[in-house]
C-alpha cells in the first residue's frame, strides 16, 4: 500500500511538472506577443510574473497564508528573506513585486531562464568578487527606477527551517545607497518536505516536496526596517525573521 502511495504521489509530482512547463510556454508566448503594446512594460511584466505564479501555486496544490505588518507595500523596495526551497521565488512573487537576485545558472536553464530574464531577474556569479559588486550596482539601479527587488541575503539555503545563516550587508548597503523602503518576508512550509537539503538534487527535492496533494504555506511580511546603518538593517532583518519562523 506504501510503495502504491509513493508511486501515485510521483505520477502526481510528473503531471504537475508537465502542466507548469506547458503553462509556461503558453504564458511566454502571449507576453512576447502583448508586451509591445503595453505602455509601462515594467509593470506589465511583473504583472505577468505574478499571474504565472498565482497559476503555478494553484497547480502545485499549495494553500498560502499571509499576512502584513504594512498594507500595501510601497511601489519599489528591497525585500529580503530566508531561503528554504528553490520554490521560495514563486510563493513571494505571487504576492508581492520583485525582480529576483538569483545565481546566475538559472540562466542556462530551458525556457526558465528566458523567461525570468524577459520578466526581471538580476543574475549573479556568487564566487566571482566582480559579479557580485556588479549585482549590488544592478540592485541600485533598479531601486532607482523605482522596482522593487527581492534578495535572499544568506547566500545560501537556510541551514534549517528554523535556523538562519548570517546576512551579507552588501544587498543592504544597496537599498540605503537607493534610500528604499526594506522589508522583510518569512516563509514556511508545513509538510515537512519544505527545506531543500545537500542530500537531494534540484530533481529529487521537486518530486519529494511536490508529491503531496496539498501543502501549506505562511509567508509575513514586516514593515520597513531600516535602521540608521545597512549592518543594523540586516542585523533587525535577520531577527525579525527568525523570531517569525519561530513563533509557528
Amino acid at each position: 500500500m506504501k510503495k502504491i502511495a509513493v508511486l501515485a504521489g510521483f505520477f502526481l509530482a510528473a503531471i504537475r511538472a508537465i502542466i507548469i512547463v506547458a503553462i509556461l510556454i503558453v504564458f511566454l508566448i502571449i507576453f512576447l506577443i502583448s508586451e509591445r503594446f503595453a505602455n509601462d512594460k515594467t509593470s506589465y511584466a511583473d504583472r505577468w510574473k505574478r499571474w504565472y505564479c498565482k497559476t503555478v501555486l494553484f497547480v502545485m496544490g499549495c494553500r498560502v497564508a499571509v499576512h502584513f505588518e504594512m498594507k500595501p507595500l510601497p511601489q519599489s523596495y528591497l525585500l529580503v528573506s530566508n531561503h528554504l526551497s528553490f520554490f521560495d521565488p514563486v510563493v513571494t512573487l505571487a504576492l508581492a513585486r520583485g525582480m529576483p537576485l538569483a545565481k546566475a545558472e538559472i540562466r542556462n536553464y530551458p525556457i526558465i531562464g528566458y523567461a525570468a530574464l524577459k520578466t526581471g531577474i538580476i543574475y549573479v556569479q556568487r564566487e566571482e568578487k566582480s559579479s557580485r559588486k556588479s549585482a549590488r550596482e544592478a540592485v541600485v539601479q533598479a531601486l532607482r527606477q523605482n522596482r522593487s527587488v527581492l534578495v535572499y541575503p544568506e547566500g545560501t539555503i537556510s541551514p534549517k527551517e528554523n535556523e538562519l545563516h548570517p546576512f551579507k550587508v552588501g544587498v543592504f548597503k544597496s537599498a540605503h545607497s537607493a534610500q528604499k523602503p526594506i522589508h522583510a518576508v518569512s516563509i514556511q512550509y508545513f509538510n515537512g518536505r519544505g527545506l531543500w537539503t545537500a542530500e537531494r538534487s534540484l530533481l529529487q527535492q521537486y518530486f519529494y516536496q511536490f508529491s503531496q496533494v496539498r501543502q501549506k504555506i505562511q509567508l509575513n511580511f514586516s514593515e520597513d526596517l531600516r535602521k540608521e546603518s545597512p549592518q543594523r538593517t540586516a542585523e533587525s532583518s535577520k531577527e525579525w525573521i527568525e523570531n517569525k519562523m519561530n513563533s509557528g
